[in-house]
């Protein structure tokens, strides 16, 4: 009775509230268990916008600086404190499912800077992979990745970052961190969406963030108060809302390739201890 006793409240989902201090190095996230959140997304493939349940994950690491992986033993290994953000969408088209699944590791202390990032896209014709790994210092890395389309195949490039670059993918967790307050602006610069089953150099676009205001966002989660946060680039404009509540978890996103997130249930959840159930708000 003890053991299930613990395990109910390794599921409390309450939101926990963050400690004074950065963002990402709050104790919050040395709780043990992972923020899991569901959507109800849709992204356009085929001309169509295709429905889907999608779950994002969020749970602190330690990664082995030798290898960028998992430590499995913190007192021999040297490793970095990261956050580890893993989005999980599977959907179907006409003929065949289409599945995804990215991994972005940012650094604890500095939740804008990319550690690693990895992609793997399967559907009926084929497997593509992904890996970015960036540099100790922030400045970039490299990017490889495999493909089954003819031209793509096998490559590497290496990436310059400048200050204020962001991954297309790190948003939904890196914007969390912002010093949200209606009118806050800043210059940014965005790399392509590397979420996708093709193998191409992503390009950088400039690109202006700003918080405008705020709004409640009705969904199955609630009615939750939010801040507004819009990335515009190229003339067109993404939306970001995020939880005015901390840990500002993103509750809502319109991007202008048709790509949509809408929070349907969260909770914190050790969802690797399979004596632990699945909350009943994540069903």
């Amino acid at each position: 009775m003890k053991r299930r006793a613990m395990g109910m409240a390794a599921m409390v989902l309450v939101p926990a509230v963050l400690q004074a201090g950065n963002w990402g190095k709050n104790s919050l996230w040395n709780d043990g268990r992972a923020e899991v959140a569901v959507y109800n997304s849709e992204r356009i493939v085929y001309g169509k916008p295709r429905a889907f349940t999608e779950h994002l994950i969020t749970v602190k690491e330690d990664l082995r600086e030798d290898t960028l992986v998992k430590a499995d033993d913190l007192k021999k290994q040297k490793t970095i404190p990261v956050l580890k953000l893993n989005q999980v969408e599977k959907f179907d088209t006409e003929n065949y499912p289409y599945s995804y699944l990215t991994s972005v590791f940012v650094k604890e202390a500095a939740v804008e800077q990319v550690v690693k990032l990895t992609v793997g896209s399967q559907e009926w014709c084929g497997n593509t992979f992904k890996i970015y790994k960036g540099n100790a210092d922030g400045t970039g890395g490299t990017l490889s990745w495999n493909s089954y389309f003819d031209g793509e195949a096998d490559q590497t490039m290496d990436m310059t970052l400048q200050k204020e670059d962001y991954l297309e993918d790190q948003l939904p967790l890196s914007l969390r961190a912002l010093p949200f307050k209606d009118g806050f602006e800043k210059k940014i610069r965005v790399w392509d969406l590397l979420t996708t089953s093709h193998g191409l150099a992503p390009l950088v676009t400039e690109a202006n963030l700003k918080v405008q205001g705020e709004e409640p966002i009705h969904c199955h989660a609630g009615s939750l108060a939010c801040w507004i946060v819009r990335v515009q680039k190229a003339g067109k404009t993404d939306t970001y809302w995020f939880e005015k509540k901390e840990p500002n978890i993103l509750v809502k996103m319109e991007t202008s390739d048709g790509r949509k997130r809408l929070l349907y249930g969260r909770a914190r959840w050790s969802y690797w201890d399979r004596r632990i159930p699945r909350p009943n708000i994540l069903n």
